[in-house]
């Protein structure tokens, strides 16, 4: 079997959680501590070592219930590998010592019940490996969810939790071994497995587990130690993820004033399942015997080797009495001159004893954020004057016990005469979206006493604006919907402030949101191109769209694949042709677009071939032909050109005789049908084609024909 080294260097000894089916016992408060997992799919062996005052400290166990009663039946064997002595290694041929004669078995039911009288996870373990039957307390709660599971499983689960908790449990379980023959600064790897005869078909993985003693590693404190103290009683907290990785129980001691610490006799903490650490802290809760001693508290963590660490840093407090302290009630209040305001309240005189006075509190707003103004009243006064309150004022009178606790009154509202509107809202601005989504801003108004905003909107700035918030808006900002396709580019806003008084702003300047263009310009169309041997000259009709920014002529040579943006024309200059410097005796390909303000483009599809001149004359026609069409009476005459021309020249002639020309047809023409025609009479003719710029084709071959 191939040797597997643990990711994780286990003398940091950060422990693994376990996953409990155990009940609850009258002794244990269930949290969480770490230590093995249980796996029911997965038979194997899971160890952790601890290099301690010359020794290695091995604790090991089964991952589930069928792996544990093979090993109580045929016990653990566990050897050693010397994989490294000062700095050198020996990984192909290490050093290997069986460190137990005989397997290591849990110790007989007699040998238990002695030392199960000096440690209750003993007496646990003994009653999980050789009772008759395992209870586990009366059924209440979730002992009757439990009974419902597999005693097997329970008896397992109880025998692992009671190792983890206890070493001599551990020793006493077969669980737990201690190498005395090593030497610091060596690497061990140790292998634990259990001795199963050949016979058995289920097998149970080994477990390894490496450590170097050259590397100690010292147990850290607990921190993060806090303390709330209550009535008679103080609830302890630390962080559970840090505390976790070293410990699975704690030690909790007390101090009563400047005396000596004392361990407690509190619920072991332990972990019942993954579910329930929803919690980032564990917490402890003791009893305070009195509220007017201090007492000071610290918390020692204990690892599933019997460690102890050093303890955590004090936390210290009293117990605070709770007294009853009711909320006072604001009754009545009165305009004052000079614009002063006097409220009353009233309180219960038999509470006055419990409270060392009177707060009062001022917000303009019911749910806002209240300011103190108010300080030290006594406890038998009843009203206050706020001498320079706001327009709108949200009072609160809290009654304070003698320890600070507050009791507030519910909110009461109280507004001065107010006909000052607010400021206009200022700096509107807003952006419509794609799908016509409007978002509208504007500069916060600073009246303590504002209210709300009003937003109003129409499709012209000289029509009729709607309101458009139908409740009250306290945020400077809006979102509105409208129609992206509309007759209308744009739609306009304003806002109004409003007060407490329903004083209204004048509007702010209206805004102007234009809508996004969606619609791409129609396409131009190329209208007319002329070559010449240096040039070719484009002409062509404007696109009908009334937003176009301007025009691109694209080109590309022969049959390239790349296109060149050889001029931009902007639409308000209002040219429609373009001159484009060519060389001479090349074909080339051009498409033009139309571009509008928002950067949409026409279709890419109107494209036009044209092909310069090489001189003053053109290449002849060579593919004229003729074809006799008896029973219409006629001859069919047809030719191609492999670029375009201006005019097609037929000549005609009957056999022997001079051509002369017979018809001129336009340069897109390529067929004809000459109708003038004799039985037994042959007919020649011949082709020749002008160019837009005026080049001539030589005539082409005489083609004869006898009908």
């Amino acid at each position: 079997m191939a040797i597997r080294f643990k990711n994780q260097i286990n003398n940091s000894i950060r422990l693994r959680r376990v996953r409990v089916s155990f009940f609850l016992f009258s002794s244990l408060i269930i949290n969480f501590y770490p230590g093995f997992s249980q796996n029911p799919s997965s038979s194997k062996i899971e160890a952790v070592a601890r290099f301690r005052n010359d020794s290695v400290l091995l604790r090991y166990s089964p991952a589930n219930a069928q792996a544990w009663l093979y090993g109580n039946q045929y016990g653990y064997t566990i050897k050693r590998y010397t994989l490294k002595k000062g700095n050198d290694f020996s990984l192909t041929d290490p050093e290997v010592i069986q460190l137990t004669e005989s397997p290591i078995k849990p110790q007989p039911l007699s040998a238990l019940e002695t030392l199960a009288e000096k440690d209750k996870y003993v007496a646990i373990l003994a009653q999980a490996i050789y009772g008759e039957r395992f209870q586990t307390g009366t059924a209440s709660g979730a002992v009757q969810l439990v009974n419902k599971a597999k005693e097997l499983e329970n008896r397992f689960s109880f025998a692992l939790f009671s190792a983890d908790q206890s070493v001599e449990a551990a020793k006493a379980g077969g669980l737990f071994f201690v190498d005395k023959k090593v030497k610091k600064g060596e690497s061990y790897l140790y292998r634990v497995y259990i001795n199963l005869p050949a016979n058995v078909v289920h097998k149970v993985d080994t477990g390894f587990v490496y450590i170097d003693t050259s590397q100690p590693v010292e147990l850290p404190k607990l921190v993060d130690v806090k303390a709330v103290f209550k009535n008679h009683l103080v609830q302890l907290s630390w962080d559970k993820e840090y505390a976790e990785s070293f410990f699975c129980r704690y030690s909790i001691e007390r101090a009563e004033g400047k005396g000596e610490f004392i361990p407690l006799d509190l619920p072991t903490i332990i972990q019942l399942t993954e579910s329930r650490a929803s919690s980032k802290r564990i917490t402890v809760t003791d009893s305070l015997p009195s509220n007017d001693t201090p007492y000071r508290y610290r918390v020692k963590g204990v690892t599933i080797f019997g460690e102890i660490s050093e303890p955590s840093q004090e936390v210290s407090g009293k117990g605070v009495e709770e007294k009853k302290v009711d909320a006072p009630m604001i009754t009545t209040h009165r305009l004052l001159d000079k614009g002063q305001i006097e409220f009353s309240w009233q309180y219960p005189t038999e509470l006055e004893d419990p409270i060392q006075g009177f707060e009062i509190s001022r917000s303009n707003k019911a749910k806002g954020n209240f300011q103190v103004i108010g300080t030290k009243l006594k406890p038998d006064q009843r009203s206050y004057i706020d001498h320079k309150p706001n327009s709108t004022n949200y009072y609160v009178v809290s009654a304070i016990d003698k320890y600070g606790k507050k009791q507030g009154s519910f909110p009461a509202l109280i507004q001065l005469l107010d006909s000052i509107p607010p400021k206009t809202p200022i700096e509107l601005k807003g952006l419509m979206d794609s799908t016509g989504v409007v978002k509208l801003t504007w500069k916060n108004n600073t009246e303590p006493d504002l209210k709300m905003y009003r937003v109003f909107k129409a499709n012209q700035p000289q029509a009729p604006f709607l309101e458009i918030t139908h409740e009250e808006l306290k945020e400077n900002r809006f979102t509105d919907t409208v129609a992206v396709r509309w007759l209308n580019k744009g739609v306009y806003y304003k806002v109004v402030a409003v007060d407490y008084h329903y004083n209204q702003s004048g509007y702010s300047k209206i805004l102007e949101v234009k809508r996004p263009d969606l619609i791409a310009p129609s396409a131009p169309v190329i209208s007319k191109a002329e070559s010449s041997t240096t040039s070719i000259y484009l002409e062509w009709k404007p696109s009908s769209s009334s937003d176009v920014a301007f025009y691109q002529i694209y080109r590309k040579v022969n049959d390239q694949k790349d296109w060149k943006v050889v001029k931009q024309i902007n639409q308000k200059d209002k040219v429609f042709e373009y001159i484009d410097p060519v060389d001479k005796g090349k074909e080339y390909t051009y498409a033009l677009i139309a571009q509008d303000s928002a950067g949409l483009q026409s279709s890419f599809d109107n494209t036009i071939k044209v092909k310069s001149i090489d001189d003053k004359t053109i290449p002849k026609v060579t593919s004229l032909k003729a074809t006799v069409d008896r029973v219409n009476k006629k001859i069919v005459l047809s030719w191609s050109y492999p670029t375009p021309i201006e005019k097609v020249k037929i000549y005609k002639a009957e056999k022997g005789k001079p051509l002369s020309i017979w018809k001129v047809l336009e340069g897109i023409e390529n067929q004809t049908e000459d109708n003038e025609i004799y039985i037994n009479t042959s007919y020649e003719y011949a082709i020749q084609v002008i160019a837009y710029l005026g080049a001539e084709s030589p005539l082409s071959e005489r083609v004869g024909v006898k009908y």
